[in-house]
């Protein structure tokens, strides 16, 4: 069984359990394991940032040049900063064949071919009204997963699932101005 601290990095755990004691410490493992979540959430909201700022570039790139171009260029242009975090992340242990097999139809299926009718979408329809789109497939995951993984879904999901793919709904039919296709895109 693991304790409260054993979930620390070892710099947290050194500042928690040094001269303490056992209500003392843990307080301070509490307060250590407040300012790992803290971190870690300003890692997602810059995540989050990033990919808002990704999403907008590569859309405005896709009215000027074909789709699957943009994509593969943002892979090629992303791998100075991508390869470095792979080799880093790498894992210790021996990974199972299933494992390599559902990553590479996520890489191949999802990522690279997927962003080849993602930014054609972006392009065609403008990014506001299409990246709304988007909104939906988290529902649209949990509803798979009724019958795929025999889940239930709560009464307080679905409405909000349903709230949620209704403003989406709504979006859609909002007027927006989409500047006409230049030159080479496709």
């Amino acid at each position: 069984m693991t304790s409260r601290a054993d979930n620390l990095d070892p710099a947290s755990k050194r500042t928690a359990t040094r001269h303490s004691s056992a209500p003392d410490r843990t307080l301070r493992i509490a307060i250590a394991e407040d300012h790992q979540m803290i971190r870690k959430a300003w890692v997602l909201l810059l995540a989050v940032l990033f990919t808002g700022i990704g999403y907008v570039a590569g859309a405005k790139v896709a009215a000027e040049m074909p789709a699957p171009q943009v994509i593969c260029w943002v892979l090629v242009l992303s791998l100075p900063l991508t390869l470095p975090v792979m080799l880093a992340t790498w894992p210790a242990q021996p990974v199972r064949a299933a494992s390599w097999g559902g990553f590479a139809y996520v890489t191949v299926f999802s990522m690279w071919l997927g962003f080849f009718a993602w930014y054609r979408a972006l392009s065609l329809g403008g990014t506001v009204r299409v990246s709304q789109v988007q909104l939906v497939q988290p529902f649209l995951a949990l509803l798979f997963a009724v019958p795929v993984l025999g889940e239930t879904l709560e009464p307080l999901t679905v409405l909000f699932s349903l709230a949620v793919i209704a403003t989406v709904f709504v979006g859609k039919r909002m007027p927006t101005h989409v500047r006409p296709l230049q030159g080479g895109a496709r």
